[in-house]
């Protein structure tokens, strides 16, 4: 068995609009935020909620009965809600860069990094997480 090196932290390409960029496609979603859960447990309720979500989209709520699932556990029932808000305050992107051949197209991998230049909408260090190759091009996501 042989084991290769490669460093857990991905390569960081700067690319530019105009130059290297053929297309940028950015999807924003909104439809699944969730700022403020409730959790009910069989003697009470856990309630979190992120105030930033909140002022920025508006107070978006979820209440889930889990009183069987937790029992008596409000410590169960808080960490379902606080880990619950934390993965669904934000609304949700998805960004898809297509390069060219000015970019060395073979040195990108997933889990590298991109930042975009010149570009009015801030990409800064997002990870690749899917890539696609064509002939002479390249598209991210």
């Amino acid at each position: 068995m042989q084991f290769h090196s490669r460093s857990t932290v991905g390569t960081l390409h700067k690319v530019q609009v105009g130059r290297q960029i053929e297309k940028i496609t950015v999807e924003e979603n909104a439809e699944k935020i969730c700022n403020k859960r409730m959790v009910a447990y069989t003697s009470g309720v856990a309630t979190v909620s992120d105030a930033t979500s909140i002022t920025d989209n508006g107070l978006r709520e979820l209440y889930v009965d889990y009183s069987t699932r937790y029992g008596s556990s409000s410590a169960s029932a808080t960490t379902d809600a606080t880990n619950f808000v934390a993965q669904n305050k934000d609304e949700k992107r998805k960004i898809t860069v297509e390069l060219n051949s000015e970019y060395d197209i073979e040195s990108i991998r997933a889990g590298d990094f991109i930042t975009v230049q010149n570009f009015d909408y801030e990409i800064s260090s997002l990870q690749v997480v899917k890539l696609q190759y064509n002939m002479d091009k390249i598209t991210l996501e």
